[in-house]
């Protein structure tokens, strides 16, 4: 009996799935499954990895930096947007009904919401809970919607339609109940506004949280007790004994009371950054910042702090605030353990003009560990726009820096925020695109020399590579220019 001729059908399973993950890209995935079936079960398996990440949310996106405020132009509600996040989830639906692997390796999930029960995302969290172990949600909140489409009118009419938001954050006790992620470890808030809100109603839920990035910049009329709407469930959420990396950002009031009701109670936190925004986002809001003393305060009680990032106004005098506190003797305030310190480079202050963190004082706080310094100059705000970095002030100053801290082995120049700084922010990629100068400590008495390393720019993310693909696609070729020239002329 003769040996069946070679075939696909006669692949064994693994090969297939073997040449399936070989080819590096879903979309080669996809059309193998299209080949036969035996094709098919082979090759399915290989889209696990890319079934492992999904986002659902409207285009464009609310903001791709978690430093800045997002515009007032999203604060409008855009049926079209609804309607494409609608869409998207539609489609993933239809994935999960085709292959249901596209369900069970789900690991990380972005969507966006907003504060009212019939935001289609939230039945995606609700699925998938037990199994996620990074969820980003972008929150579109109303306060933030009402505030601004009221700004025209009189006090007495935005008081009565503001008033109609102020419990929708309690939208997540209906959507998380009886609900639990017990494998998620990193979680991230974008929200409008009232971010700290959102996230005190979700970290409850959250036992085994170790990574926080909460974003909210927005600060408006009737928001001055947020701090106390939040302070009650954020305290029952506490503690957090997992919790080793902590980004807060945007406007300092629910800055200063999330860092207070979270760092105290997460006895293993190895890094914090904390920005806060230096302008006013509107014009309803009095609040203004007047020292980072409280949140050294909360900080320096973080024993295991490996890493600090302090930008925006959070680094408003931080040398003078820190030896302050070291000077009355506020246990933990010379940070012992900390070897990375992140900081704005310039400080714009009403008297003194620009101020040179760690380089314009003369008596600088203790520091017994640290190793690197990255100082980042990145335009904030009208008082810094088209301004540029005098590096010769901070290199004349560099020597004082290296006596003052004899464990100080480099210092850099950034253009903008390191918003992971448990990553290694000298990872070769990142630091080619941001970091335009750096400078060794001298050898005794040698000269410091600063280096001007060729600047790279960084790499397009996902979204602005498929903008810049279907711009691609619409340039018309050479040949096509061609043909229809010459039937033009006919």
């Amino acid at each position: 009996m003769s040996d069946r001729p070679a075939s696909l059908d006669t692949l064994p399973q693994h090969l297939i799935e073997a040449i399936a993950a070989y080819t590096g890209d879903a979309k080669s995935v996809w059309r193998l499954l299209k080949v036969c079936t035996a094709v098919r079960l082979g090759a399915e398996p290989a889209l696990k990895p890319y079934f492992e990440e999904r986002k659902i949310i409207g285009s464009p996106p609310l903001t791709t930096d978690i430093f800045e405020l997002i515009p007032k132009k999203f604060a409008e509600r855009d049926s079209k947007r609804d309607l494409g996040i609608s869409k998207r989830s539609q489609r993933f639906d239809d994935l999960l009904a085709a292959h249901p692997s596209a369900g069970t390796s789900l690991r990380r999930l972005t969507v966006e919401v907003d504060d009212y029960k019939r935001a289609v995302c939230f039945a995606h969290i609700q699925r998938f809970a037990p199994q996620l172990t990074a969820l980003s949600v972008i929150m579109r909140d109303s306060f933030w919607e009402d505030s601004i489409a009221n700004e025209g009118y009189d006090d007495a009419v935005r008081s009565v339609v503001l008033e109609n938001s102020v419990d929708t954050p309690h939208v997540w006790d209906d959507v998380l109940a009886g609900i639990q992620f017990p494998h998620l470890t990193h979680l991230e808030l974008i929200s409008t506004s009232r971010g700290g809100e959102h996230a005190a109603h979700i970290l409850s839920h959250v036992p085994h949280l170790k990574s926080l990035v909460i974003s909210s910049h927005f600060w408006g009329e009737h928001a001055t007790a947020q701090e106390e709407i939040f302070a009650e469930p954020l305290a029952e959420a506490a503690p957090f004994p997992n919790l080793e990396h902590l980004v807060l950002a945007g406007h300092g009031a629910p800055v200063e009371a999330l860092a207070e009701g979270i760092i105290p109670h997460s006895p293993k936190l190895t890094t914090i950054t904390l920005q806060i925004s230096d302008a006013t986002p509107n014009e309803y809001s009095d609040w203004r910042f007047h020292s980072c003393a409280p949140l050294l305060r909360s900080i320096a009680q973080c024993k295991q702090l490996k890493a600090l990032a302090l930008y925006g106004e959070a680094a408003y005098h931080f040398g003078a605030s820190l030896l302050s506190l070291q000077k009355r003797g506020v246990p933990g305030a010379s940070l012992e353990n900390l070897k990375r310190l992140f900081l704005d480079e310039i400080q714009m202050d009403a008297d003194r003009g620009s101020i040179h963190h760690l380089l314009d004082i003369i008596h600088m706080p203790e520091l017994p560990a640290i190793e690197q310094i990255f100082w980042s100059h990145r335009q904030r705000s009208a008082n810094t726009k088209g301004m540029r970095t005098n590096h010769s002030v901070g290199v004349a100053q560099l020597r004082n820096v290296f006596n003052q801290y004899p464990t100080l082995q480099k210092v850099h120049w950034l253009d903008a925020y390191a918003s992971d700084i448990s990553a290694d922010p000298l990872e070769p990629v990142w630091s080619a695109a941001h970091i335009f100068c750096h400078a060794a400590r001298p050898i005794d008495d040698q000269p410091i020399r600063p280096i001007y390393p060729i600047r790279v720019e960084a790499p397009p993310t996902v979204e602005q590579a498929a903008v810049a693909a279907r711009a691609a696609a619409k340039v018309p070729t050479r040949k096509s220019e061609r043909q229809r020239v010459s039937k033009g002329r006919k």
